[in-house]
């Protein structure tokens, strides 16, 4: 993987120019995850309202990404292997799309997935950053962390 090199938000955002292909470079790729800060509220990434029932993707993957994940986290080469076939063999089993690794669609048809990870305060300029579309860094809700504690950066069309 490219962890070594693009250990966290600060160093992405110094190469991201760098990336003709933005989002969809490799490096984006093997360390990167796109996220939303709310459920509701409407994010320039890609706003869960708009996206989540239609499915979202980055499109094909390699399990090498899984792979070289695990072992970043101290886990070796073989059972990193072991590891994901498992990872992908249990999310085609409960019906979650794998097709991306070159498994099975869900039989939703759904292709995106949402995931909900929670991260200390002191954490969130470290590890994220505002971006707008194709991963594009924002600069107006940079640094993020102070962005998200400004009143309404969060809530949604209901709150």
């Amino acid at each position: 993987g490219f962890f070594g090199a693009t250990p966290d938000a600060p160093a992405m955002m110094k190469e991201f120019p760098k990336w003709r292909d933005q989002d969809h470079n490799p490096r984006f790729k093997s360390v990167g995850i796109c996220a939303t800060c709310s459920l509701l509220a409407s994010d320039h990434e890609a706003p869960a309202t708009n996206v989540f029932l239609g499915g979202y993707s980055v499109g094909m993957l390699s399990t090498s990404i899984v792979e070289s994940m695990l072992k970043e986290c101290g886990v070796s080469a073989k059972e990193s292997k072991e590891m994901t076939k498992k990872i992908v063999s249990l999310a085609e089993e409960f019906g979650l799309s794998v097709s991306a690794f070159g498994g099975k669609h869900s039989k939703s048809g759904q292709s995106g997935h949402l995931l909900q990870i929670f991260m200390k305060r002191n954490l969130v300029d470290k590890y994220a950053y505002a971006a707008l579309p194709m991963g594009v860094p924002d600069k107006k809700r940079h640094p993020l962390g102070k962005y998200l504690m400004e009143d309404g950066s969060t809530k949604g069309p209901f709150g």
